[in-house]
C-alpha cells in the first residue's frame, strides 16, 4: 500500500516546488536583477526534470519495473535511487532516462552514466523527418519529446478517468509553470490535438481523387505548421497584454476555426447518436 501511493506523494511534493522557480522567471526586470545569483540555478530545467525523474521512478517502483529487495539494508536500496536522481548531467536537459536503463549503464565494466545522445534518445532523423512533414497535429505531437510524451502518458492519461487529453496537457502547464501563455498555449494545444482527430478522419474520407489527396495533404500541412508556431508562441508570452496582442491578431485565425470545426463536428456527432 505505502508504494502504490508512493507516485502519488512525489507529484505532490515536487510540482508545488516547481512552480516558485517559474514565477521567479516573471519579476520585474529589477528584482530578477537582485535576486539572479539566487535563482540562477532554480531558472534553469533541473527542477523539472528533477521532477520528472522522481515521478517516473516512483511509477515504476509503482509498477513493479523496479524491484526493492526488503532483505537490503536502507543504505544499500537507497544509493542506486539517489544515485539515479542527482546525476548531475542528467539534470541539465533531457529526454528522461529511465532508472533500469541507468541501472544498466552504470553497471557495465567501464561505463559512465550518460544522457542517450542524439539517435538513441527522443529525436531520430525518422524523428525529424517526421516533425517535417506530418500533416496530422497529433502525430507531430507524440513525435515531440518523446519520452516526455510517454512520462505523461503513464502518469496522466492512462489514469485519468475523464477528460484524459484535457488533464494530460492541463498537468504539463502546471509543471512548466502555470505562466499565462504556458496555461493558454497548452490548453489551446489540448483543443488543436482533439480537433486533429476529429477533422482528419471527416475530411480523409472526402480527398476520393488523387488531387483532392494532394490538396488534402497540402493544406492539412500548412494548417500544422501554422499551428505549431501559434501554440509555440503563445506558450513564450510571460504577460496577459502580450497574450491579448496575439489573441487579437490575425494569427488566431486558424485555431479559432479548428476549435469551431470541433464544435460543429461534436454536435454532429451528438445529432447522430
Amino acid at each position: 500500500m505505502l508504494w502504490a501511493r508512493l507516485h502519488s506523494g512525489v507529484v505532490g511534493q515536487r510540482i508545488p516546488r516547481v512552480q516558485p522557480c517559474a514565477c521567479a522567471l516573471t519579476l520585474p526586470s529589477r528584482d530578477s536583477q537582485q535576486l539572479s545569483g539566487a535563482l540562477s540555478f532554480q531558472a534553469s530545467p533541473c527542477p523539472m526534470l528533477l521532477t520528472q525523474k522522481a515521478t517516473s521512478l516512483a511509477l515504476d517502483i509503482h509498477e513493479g519495473v523496479v524491484q526493492l529487495h526488503p532483505g537490503q539494508g536502507l543504505l544499500q536500496r537507497a544509493l542506486p535511487l539517489c544515485s539515479y536522481l542527482l546525476f548531475f548531467p542528467a539534470l541539465l536537459g533531457g529526454p528522461l532516462c529511465s532508472f533500469s536503463r541507468f541501472r544498466a549503464q552504470a553497471e557495465s565494466p567501464g561505463a559512465v552514466p550518460h544522457p542517450p545522445q542524439v539517435g538513441q534518445g527522443d529525436l531520430s532523423i525518422r524523428d525529424l523527418w517526421t516533425l517535417e512533414t506530418t500533416h496530422r497535429l497529433a502525430v507531430f505531437t507524440r513525435t515531440w519529446n518523446k519520452s516526455t510524451s510517454r512520462w505523461l502518458r503513464r502518469l496522466v492519461f492512462q489514469r485519468c478517468p475523464a477528460r484524459p487529453l484535457l488533464a494530460t496537457f492541463a498537468f504539463s502547464a502546471w509543471w512548466h509553470g502555470l505562466r499565462p501563455g504556458q496555461v493558454f498555449g497548452f490548453l489551446c494545444w489540448a483543443v488543436m490535438v482533439e480537433a486533429d482527430y476529429r477533422i482528419h478522419p471527416f475530411l480523409s474520407t472526402r480527398a476520393t481523387s488523387q488531387g483532392l489527396k494532394l490538396l488534402y495533404h497540402g493544406t492539412t500541412w500548412v494548417f500544422t505548421q501554422l499551428i505549431v508556431a501559434y501554440i509555440l508562441v503563445a506558450v513564450e508570452c510571460e504577460s496577459f497584454s502580450k497574450l491579448c496582442l496575439l489573441w487579437t491578431s490575425c494569427n488566431s485565425i486558424l485555431p479559432l476555426s479548428y476549435s469551431l470545426s470541433l464544435l460543429l463536428l461534436l454536435a454532429k456527432k451528438t445529432k447522430q447518436n
